[in-house]
């Protein structure tokens, strides 16, 4: 990517804007959040309501992004009710979409709202070594000088190769040793019904994954790192002991699936 290359040539336009509400936090399993809504001022945009039967057939149907640079819940919403020249109530929201439900919590009012659309939005492409380099970007309307926009100044930490956390942790005993199991996800297109039967791909040039052990439930103090390249992993009563002094009844563990390109995927916090 030379220094003063165009990246990319847009015409259309983007719909996004500002959050005057608070996106309430959501600790819910993933189904519609039918009590949270949120307030949004999108300008000249426009937004429109879709079904539930719709939104669950197709992923990209009011799909949205609510957040901040570093923190970014996508979701859907059902319902878009008008309230004044470009303010909608936005409700019946399905909510942590693609991996984001580690962002379900934490909004604050006057964040961004973008609708997840292919107009008036591009990817720039990136090698992996350019990411985690601070870049300066232009954003120049057609047919006006490069003096004429002002610097964004953004570090593409590679998120979005990140691999999502997996879920179902679960432990069994014998003899003090405890194993530990779960189940891994894919940015990949998966199958989980049908007589097929249930296919996740791996989506990731090897499998690998980290495991922390915490010393307590407040999940800060990693007191051992496991690794295992399948989805089980034994921690021994022998570990447990140095660790703890005795084998544990319950322990608080954080598994990250591993990515080749940036590490560490998003983390599952689980006691077992």
């Amino acid at each position: 990517m030379p220094d003063g290359a165009t990246l990319s040539t847009i015409t259309e336009r983007a719909i996004f804007g500002t959050c005057s509400t608070t996106l309430a936090d959501w600790t819910g399993p993933r189904i519609f959040d039918e009590v949270s809504t949120v307030t949004v001022d999108v300008g000249s945009g426009e937004l429109s309501s879709s079904t539930r039967d719709a939104i669950l057939n197709d992923q990209s149907i009011n799909a949205y992004a609510i957040g901040v640079d570093g923190r970014w819940e996508l979701g859907q919403f059902k319902t878009a009710s008008l309230i004044s020249t470009g303010v909608y109530i936005l409700s019946g929201l399905l909510r942590g979409s693609r991996g984001t439900e580690w962002a379900m919590t934490g909004h604050t009012s006057g964040e961004t709202f973008l609708l997840l659309q292919a107009a008036g939005m591009r990817r720039v492409p990136m090698e992996t070594g350019q990411l985690g380099i601070e870049r300066t970007y232009r954003g120049v309307t057609l047919g006006r000088q490069l003096d004429t926009a002002d610097d964004e100044l953004f570090t593409n930490m590679g998120v979005g190769l990140k691999p999502f956390s997996p879920f179902d942790v679960r432990a069994t005993r014998d003899s003090g040793d405890i194993t530990l199991t779960w189940q891994r996800r894919s940015r990949l297109s998966t199958r989980t019904i049908g007589p097929l039967g249930i296919s996740i791909p791996l989506g990731e040039s090897v499998e690998a994954y980290s495991i922390d052990i915490y010393d307590d439930n407040t999940y800060t103090t990693v007191v051992r790192t496991l690794t295992s390249t399948t989805t089980s992993v034994e921690y021994s009563s022998a570990d447990q002991t140095t660790d703890f002094g005795s084998p544990q009844a319950t322990v608080y563990v954080g598994v990250y699936q591993l990515s080749a390109q940036v590490g560490r995927g998003t983390e599952l916090q689980a006691a077992a």
